[in-house]
């Protein structure tokens, strides 16, 4: 009978997927990596009670070191350096799945598996079947057959039919509401967090792209490419962030057409089996979680691309990972460097 651990965090997505696999015939044991010592009392509790009513061993392992260098301070120092990162990608990659893995090897498990909405065929990772919860944006390995090993029982399950299917099987977590977006981060105060963070508020000019002064901001960290609210200066169009300058600290703005790219470049490219064969290839693109994926063309070089956009896309941002797909299929995906106009 073959043995798995179970990611667990408490919610209903992770506690079906454990009942799920227990149905399947699998020897299941229920995991939970405890990424921060400032984690709320009975952070645990929910992950505890499913455990214990599977009837399944529970375990807990700290991770807090490891979760503070590759996620938080990656996500902070990102944002020092102008960019835009994504910490869920960040803590998947680099920290979730490798400690899962560890533990199961320690442990002896045959598997790991997790409540993402994505699909693994083989050595194929593909897009979860209800697209609006897909994740398989966020879950890249930083190596090819970085995935090996790994179940997402709930790919082909849509989210309603999870709760529906929590509810008849009576897990306390059923009606469990979702999780917030950056889980370091009080109330998703994420303004707030880097604040406190970076060394509080830092005043700076808000400038055109010519270098004309319009306004001052409280700190460029505090704004995002693309963002138009907020800004409190007047001009005769509508002005968007365009680029945050930390070394000046700067904040560039300008109209919405300067954040209409062609195209961009990207490093750090992983391809899920291999990479494609020849220099370049057609494919679709998603450039951030929330986007809708676009036909594209790449030429790649080592682990670096450029990207040709099937029509120029907005807002693409330096520190985000640009995920290929071929139909439902991730190919695989690269960090992007800048846009090209």
């Amino acid at each position: 009978m073959k043995s798995v651990l179970v990611g667990m965090s408490g919610g209903v997505d992770s506690s079906s997927a454990a009942t799920l696999l227990q149905e399947q015939g699998f020897t299941v044991a229920g995991a939970r990596l405890r990424m921060r010592d400032d984690e709320p009392p009975g952070a645990a509790d929910d992950a505890r009670t499913v455990a214990g009513l599977l009837g399944i061993e529970f375990f807990e392992e700290e991770i807090v070191n490891d979760f503070k260098e590759k996620v938080i301070d990656g996500f902070v120092n990102a944002y020092g350096e102008g960019k835009t990162p994504n910490p869920c990608i960040l803590c998947n990659r680099g920290v979730k799945f490798p400690g899962l893995k560890k533990l199961a090897r320690t442990l002896g498990y045959d598997y790991v598996a997790t409540g993402h909405y994505a699909r693994l065929e083989g050595t194929a990772l593909k897009r979860g079947l209800d697209a609006t919860k897909d994740q398989s944006y966020f879950l890249l390995p930083s190596e090819p057959h970085g995935l090996q090993g790994v179940l997402f029982p709930l790919g082909s399950m849509t989210k309603v039919e999870v709760r529906k299917y929590a509810a008849g099987k009576k897990l306390p977590v059923a009606g469990k509401s979702e999780s917030q977006d950056v889980c370091f981060i009080e109330g998703d105060d994420t303004a707030r967090y880097l604040s406190a963070k970076l060394g509080g508020p830092m005043p700076g000019r808000i400038v055109d792209t010519g270098g004309k002064a319009l306004g001052t901001h409280k700190g460029s960290f505090l704004y995002t490419v693309g963002q138009r609210r907020g800004l409190g200066v007047s001009a005769p169009q509508p002005l968007y962030v365009i680029e945050r300058d930390p070394v000046e600290n700067l904040l560039i703005v300008g109209p919405r057409d300067m954040l209409m790219s062609r195209g961009m470049e990207g490093f750090g490219a992983v391809w899920m089996d291999q990479a494609p064969a020849g220099g370049s290839f057609a494919c679709t693109v998603k450039i951030r979680s929330t986007a809708a994926d676009v036909p594209c063309e790449v030429q790649r070089s080592g682990d670096r691309v450029v990207v040709h956009f099937g029509e120029p896309q907005f807002g693409v941002a330096v520190g985000q990972m640009a995920v290929f797909y071929d139909g439902d299929t991730v190919i695989g995906g690269a960090w992007i460097g800048k846009g090209s106009r």
